[in-house]
């Protein structure tokens, strides 16, 4: 029973990553003063993709490099290379 529990804790915890990384890019975008909602990201293989006005794609895009480092910073790898 102890290794079915380690075996689906990995899927777990993969599951759990995405929620973690976009709690992670909210606090980063709330710091930077980007208003952001939480059902306007998703993740797909490296890129974050942020849906929203117009405005929003501009600020996004003025601190895109910015943003990428603060991140990546907080998930103490390097998971996201482009936002779009």
């Amino acid at each position: 029973m102890d290794n079915l529990s380690s075996f689906l804790g990995k899927f777990k915890k993969l599951l759990s990553s995405d929620a973690a990384i976009k709690e992670i890019v909210l606090e980063v975008c709330l710091r930077e003063k980007i208003n952001l909602q939480n059902n306007t990201i998703s993740l797909k293989d490296s890129t974050l993709i942020i849906g929203g006005s117009s405005l929003l794609k501009n600020q996004l895009f003025i601190k895109k490099q910015r943003l990428i480092e603060e991140i990546n910073k907080a998930l103490g790898k390097e998971r996201i290379t482009d936002i779009r």
